[in-house]
């Protein structure tokens, strides 16, 4: 019988206009590590964005388009990916100290 396979935990949640507004207020105190703007169904390549404000408003477009923010804190990198939707902003957290400890207990 084989190992069982460990994941990272990822966190996701629906926001809205509000909670973005916020959570790119708290973004703005930590240390950004790359953004990038996702190419839609059309668009294959991504693109970088210098400022969290750029981020901000191509999630806002229309038509609007997913952002994928890696940035440190406390101590550890992070990804979220915000997606938009008809009923807000899909959000998908991860610690890269999850995927490492996921890729080393695969080994």
């Amino acid at each position: 019988m084989s190992e069982p396979l460990f994941l990272p935990a990822v966190h996701q949640g629906l926001i809205d206009t509000d909670r973005v507004a916020q959570l790119f207020a708290d973004l703005a105190t930590t240390r950004i590590l790359s953004i990038r703007i996702r190419g839609g169904a059309m668009r294959t390549a991504s693109s970088h964005v210098s400022t969290l404000s750029e981020a901000q408003a191509a999630l806002m477009a229309v038509p609007p388009r997913a952002v994928q923010i890696r940035y440190r804190h406390a101590g550890e990198n992070w990804c979220d990916v915000l997606i938009p939707g008809p009923d807000g902003v899909r959000l998908t957290r991860i610690s890269d100290a999850e995927v490492q400890r996921s890729a080393e207990s695969d080994r």
